[in-house]
């Protein structure tokens, strides 16, 4: 030990001790400090206690070694030698001060220290009713959080970069017998540059800084009111690459904690994806991210309200609207959000690795309310597509064998816009449930009903009682009826409100029953097999007259193909047969 120079004064009951050093057992220093000044109270001999009036400490060092085993080498200090059965120590501190305590930390394999943090105390203690008791004030600056984290090997799902906590803090602390201790904290928490990433580097998270006004943190009622948090310049990363698993978890707020949040607010945030699950690989970025949240309490008869804007990619207005109460134990959530005019092609990677085409254009508009009660999500999405059009073949063994792209034509008003509503929902419960994928599979559903069943969805846009994929004649005829009239114009209809479909005609004939209504027919097997083939042909001629009479129908929209004779699977009595393309 190194001690410049002490000197008591015993008529004042003082003692000053400066430039003292303490060495550790490797030849650095463990702790020193500049000045130390004790002013004893002559109190002590009345109160048969250790009584201080004031204690005062300037410039403290404290430099942590961490050894090779993973033990530092202060603490066989630390270790309590023997119990004491003794009655409990009375003591009193009218008042101390710290001033400028640093704090260093190094690892035995490296030469230098790093710095910690830096922090003032002041306050006063006293255990002279029986009741150990005190009040102390708090001034950190600078606490390095990457520093701490090495130094206390925390076993945290994420790392911190780097970061710096600063912090305010009023505690009230009473020891009262055996029980746990009754600590009150209020004050003050600033974080500024903070930069941390999950220990898979999927996610990363920085902050310009983070202000939190703590009202009162009570750890013998455990509970926590903070009148304020602001979240300033936020940046979300999330990257999945092809080995990403995605598991979801249940965080929550243990629910012996009472935690109130008066209000939350974000400024200015950014949340960027890369998912190089696909190619090319998707980005997105919702940018200006601005908002509240009011109201956050674990009590469950309490609703908070959330407004956020922002931009998807620059361009896309963002809102998002709700009442919630996460950290309440049973969860409720009703949820309105708005991502307007996204560009579609840069959902082209998607698009490719499960439809087999890139997006060459169009724009995007989702609006969706949410739904969460007693576990239970009810989901209504609004999709709202404008011009989109199909790019270039892409091959993908992921890719469906559907014809998506006479889905997408089906789907396609006069406009050249598409509208959805998909309904899903589900219980937040299971494990296995996802609202992605939920809303995912509710798209894909659709496109495959559409794709499959073609005349079935026009018919239940357009209604009508007649199948549109067909039209009757009379037997021998290649004359219009009425029925057949009323099933093209319907079909015309359909065909002008969908302007992105061709539609393929085919006439048929019937060996067996048109024989029945045509005179003069050959009884020589090849050419009976030529009039039944002309009488197909002109049915398909009729109808396609018809259709581009109505003015509904382009020309270059209708094509005539080889006529055929009936098939097994095919009515009697029809005469021309429709199939979109």
């Amino acid at each position: 030990m190194v001690v410049q120079s002490l000197v008591v004064h015993p008529w004042s009951l003082s003692v000053e001790a400066r430039g003292v050093s303490v060495a550790n057992s490797h030849g650095g220093e463990l702790l020193g400090w500049d000045r130390l000044q004790v002013q004893a109270s002559a109190q002590s001999w009345h109160a048969r206690a250790a009584v201080l009036d004031a204690v005062q400490l300037h410039g403290l060092r404290v430099t942590a070694t961490r050894l090779a085993d993973g033990r530092y080498d202060f603490d066989d200090v630390l270790q309590p030698h023997g119990a004491s059965n003794g009655p409990a120590p009375r003591y009193a501190v009218h008042a101390f001060n710290l001033q400028n305590v640093r704090i260093a930390w190094r690892d035995a394999n490296h030469p230098s220290a790093e710095a910690l943090a830096q922090f003032d105390l002041k306050g006063h203690v006293q255990a002279l009713s029986g009741i150990p008791k005190g009040e102390l004030d708090v001034t950190l600056n600078a606490l390095k959080l990457a520093t701490l984290q090495n130094a206390l090997a925390l076993p945290l799902p994420v790392n911190f970069n780097q970061g710096d906590a600063n912090a305010r803090l009023h505690i009230q602390w009473t020891q009262p017998g055996q029980d746990a201790p009754d600590v009150k904290v209020a004050g003050q928490l600033h974080l500024a540059d903070v930069a941390l990433q999950d220990t898979a580097g999927h996610t990363s998270l920085a902050l310009k800084a983070l202000q939190v006004q703590l009202d009162q943190m009570d750890l013998r009622q455990r509970t926590v009111s903070v009148s304020e948090l602001v979240l300033d310049q936020p940046q979300l990363r999330l990257q999945l690459g092809a080995e990403s698993t995605q598991a979801r978890g249940k965080p929550s707020v243990d629910a012996a904690w009472q935690v109130t949040l008066d209000k939350l607010t974000l400024q200015n945030g950014t949340m960027s994806l890369k998912d190089e699950r696909v190619q090319p690989t998707f980005h997105a970025r919702v940018a200006a991210l601005n908002g509240t949240v009011q109201g956050l309490s674990t009590r469950a008869d309490t609703q908070a309200d959330m407004l956020l804007n922002g931009s998807y990619s620059g361009s896309a207005p963002v809102t998002i609207q709700a009442r919630l109460n996460p950290l309440a134990p049973q969860k409720f959530l009703e949820l309105r959000a708005k991502f307007s005019n996204m560009e579609l092609p840069r959902f082209s990677g998607y698009m490719g690795k499960y439809a087999g085409y890139a997006i060459e254009k169009g724009k995007g508009t989702m609006d969706v309310a949410y739904h969460l009660r007693d576990g239970q999500l009810k989901a209504e999405n609004h999709v709202f597509i404008d011009q989109l059009t199909l790019g270039e073949r892409v091959e993908s063994p992921d890719a469906t064998s559907l014809p998506v792209a006479l889905a997408i034509a089906l789907l396609k008003n006069r406009q050249g816009q598409i509208e959805l509503d998909l309904p899903v929902s589900g219980s937040m419960d299971d494990p296995q449930f996802s609202i992605g994928k939920v809303v995912g599979q509710a798209v894909w559903n659709l496109v495959s009903k559409v794709a499959t069943s073609p005349w079935s969805f026009l018919q239940g846009v357009f209604g009508g009682d007649e199948a549109l994929s067909q039209a009757v004649f009379a037997p021998g005829s290649a004359e219009l009826d009425a029925a057949s009239r009323q099933t093209l114009n319907n079909l015309a209809h359909a065909m002008h409100e969908r302007p992105a479909l061709t539609l393929e005609v085919r006439g048929v004939a019937d060996a067996a029953r048109d024989a029945l209504g045509m005179t003069n027919l050959p009884k020589d097997e090849t050419a009976r097999q030529d009039a039944l083939t002309s009488l197909a042909q002109r049915r398909a001629q009729a109808v396609q007259r018809w259709l581009m009479d109505s003015g509904k129908v382009a020309p270059e929209r209708v094509f005539v193909l080889a006529p055929k004779a009936r098939q097994a699977e095919m009515p009697a009595h029809v005469g021309v047969v429709f199939t979109l393309r």
